[in-house]
């Protein structure tokens, strides 16, 4: 085997695995909003009692507990970057183009020649798509933490309820 196609075969592989990685974190994404959800429906149902106390007060929008507020905020935060994380596979390139291949065979370019070409095309959109992966990270980061972080306000509403009962 040639030079030129090893490096091809190597660069079409690191496109492969970086397809896969990307695969993996759209996953932890929807992991991370069914965790969001889970959390905020288990203490949901146990604060049901104390909410229902504080609608039937009658108080107006002053009254509401800002801790239910930072709940609501933190919930959608993690939503919210999750599905964000999800979008972000639009910015990658996992393929390269047969027809690009065809056009400089046609033009008599010789075959090591389309071989380097090709691999300096996948190693552009490996580094392209390397950015992306990163910014997908992050984004799950923020998910995570602001889903975990609604236990805090939480807690702290049944803190409150239990206080003023």
């Amino acid at each position: 085997m040639s030079l030129p196609k090893s490096a091809y075969d190597l660069s079409i592989a690191q496109l492969d695995r970086q397809e896969n990685y990307l695969r993996s974190l759209r996953a932890q994404a929807s992991a991370f909003v069914a965790l969001s959800g889970l959390i905020s429906t288990l203490f949901a149902n146990l604060t049901s009692n104390e909410f229902q106390n504080l609608m039937d007060a009658g108080g107006g929008i002053e009254e509401f507990p800002i801790s239910l507020v930072v709940v609501s905020l933190t919930f959608l935060g993690s939503v919210g970057f999750a599905m964000a994380a999800m979008m972000l596979w639009q910015d990658c390139n996992f393929d390269l183009s047969p027809r690009f291949m065809k056009y400089r065979a046609l033009e008599e370019v010789l075959e090591d020649e389309i071989y380097w070409e090709m691999a300096l095309l996948a190693e552009d959109s490996f580094d392209k798509n390397e950015n992306t992966l990163l910014r997908t990270q992050n984004l799950l980061y923020l998910s995570a933490v602001l889903g975990v972080m609604q236990i805090i306000p939480w807690m702290l509403f049944i803190w409150q309820s239990s206080v003023a009962g």
